[in-house]
């Protein structure tokens, strides 16, 4: 019972944070979730805890030919932001490493969709969760903002709503 407890989930998650770093080994593929310029986002279990994640798989040369010679620290910004950042509103980063190929983030999975497909189908919103969505989201940027980060690039396709419906922003 305590292993498949939320609670034995949790246990593990502060491990994951004691600076353990983990392998592409450590995760099993379910799905490819999308494509994007420098690579692919996928639903992971991580073998361990049995949780899943969005893994960003993102290769290494395709950034250094996109981003130029300082893609590096472009990247390493990016990832020191999203390890500062912890909010129920943020997709929040749970890890990061690297191989020789690819960089990887592993984040908190919002399997829901994003706030287009909401406007865009007939899985309308009804104005009380409107008004929760534009809360949340400004609730999101005040954190953000708080933290001297500035955030550009706010759109549907950035807002997942989550199994409770809440917003859950990333990039």
């Amino acid at each position: 019972a305590f292993l498949g407890s939320s609670h034995y989930r949790y246990i593990l998650e502060l491990k994951a944070k004691e600076n353990i770093v983990p392998t592409l080994d450590d995760f099993k593929v379910v799905r490819v979730l999308g494509e994007g310029g420098f690579g692919q986002v996928i639903d992971v279990i991580k073998r361990d805890c049995g949780v899943h994640y969005a893994m960003k798989v993102m290769q290494k040369e395709v950034m250094k030919q996109n981003l130029g010679s300082s893609w590096r620290k472009k990247i390493a910004s990016e990832q020191q932001i999203m390890s500062v950042l912890q909010h129920p509103f943020l997709v929040n980063l749970k890890y990061a490493f690297q191989n020789a190929e690819f960089l990887i983030l592993v984040m908190d999975l919002v399997p829901s969709g994003d706030l287009s497909e909401f406007v865009l189908t007939k899985r309308r919103l009804r104005p009380e969760q409107v008004r929760w969505v534009i809360m949340e989201v400004v609730e999101v940027l005040d954190y953000i903002h708080k933290q001297s980060i500035l955030y550009r690039d706010l759109k549907p396709e950035n807002l997942l709503i989550d199994e409770q419906g809440h917003v859950r922003l990333i990039d």
